[in-house]
Parts: C-alpha cells; sequence; structure tokens
C-alpha cells in the first residue's frame, strides 16, 4: 500500500514536472512567435519608413502573378493585353495622362484646378486597375490594391 501511494505520488510529481516543463516551453515558444510577428507587423505598418509600403507591394505582386498563374488566366491575360483595342485604349489614356501631367506642370498658378486634375486622374487609374481585376476574375486582389494605397499612400486616393 505505501508502494503505491509512493510510486503515485512518484508518478504524479513526474506528471506534474512534464506538465510545467511543456507548459514553459510553449509560453517560451509563443513569446518568440510574438516577438517575431511584432517586429513583422511593426515593419509592415510603420508608416515613417518605406520599407512596409515596399513589403506590401512586393507581397502583393507576388500573390496576384500567382493567383493569375493558379486559376490559368495567364492565356486570358495575354489575349487581353495583346487586343488591338485594349492596345489603344490604354495608349489613349497614356496619352491623357500625360496631357494632364503637362497642363499641370505649364500652369503652376492654378492650383485648384490642377488638384482636381490630380486627384481624377488618381482615381481613374485606380479604377482601371480594379476593372482589370475584375476583367481576370481575380476577386481578392482589388482589396488589397486599395488597402495598400489608401494606407501607405493616404493623399493618393
Amino acid at each position: 500500500m505505501i508502494f503505491l501511494i509512493n510510486l503515485q505520488s512518484i508518478f504524479i510529481n513526474g506528471m506534474t514536472q512534464l506538465i510545467l516543463t511543456n507548459l514553459l516551453t510553449i509560453i517560451y515558444m509563443y513569446t518568440i512567435r510574438m516577438n517575431i510577428i511584432d517586429t513583422i507587423s511593426d515593419t509592415i505598418f510603420a508608416q515613417n519608413t518605406s520599407s512596409g509600403f515596399h513589403i506590401g507591394v512586393v507581397v502583393f505582386v507576388l500573390l496576384t502573378i500567382r493567383a493569375i498563374i493558379s486559376l490559368n488566366r495567364t492565356s486570358e491575360l495575354y489575349k487581353f493585353l495583346t487586343d488591338t483595342k485594349t492596345i489603344g485604349q490604354l495608349c489613349l489614356i497614356v496619352v491623357w495622362c500625360y496631357l494632364i501631367y503637362r497642363f499641370i506642370k505649364s500652369h503652376p498658378k492654378d492650383k485648384k484646378h490642377s488638384v482636381k486634375l490630380q486627384e481624377a486622374t488618381k482615381k481613374a487609374i485606380l479604377a482601371l486597375l480594379i476593372a482589370f481585376f475584375a476583367r481576370i476574375d481575380l476577386v481578392i486582389a482589388p482589396f488589397w490594391l486599395v488597402w495598400l494605397i489608401a494606407y501607405y499612400l493616404e493623399d493618393w486616393v
């Protein structure tokens, strides 16, 4: 009877020690993981540096390319970008943006009109990118694009 009680106490002490050791290991790993996560979040969301913006853009581009490839949209994308109608419309958009740029540069005193032209052009470019993603059936990409632009380039949209 004493032998069983002694074995029981050894077993309970051993289990307690094992549980405590595992708990301390989990807490230690959690602390390390949280430090890594905190470092990553500090780097990404720090507005005083451009590193977060660069990381966000690189991740966005890589994930978008991955989505295009995994959804088998590469041939559709190629057809869309090589279509003469698309090329013509994109050339027209580039010329329009250049005309706006030249107007703003040549009329520096007309601030109110220049700001309106810049804002309209920025929003139109964003709308074009969102329409492009819709054309190739990427639903999530516009969310991240708008988020990146709204957060890091706060006066851009």
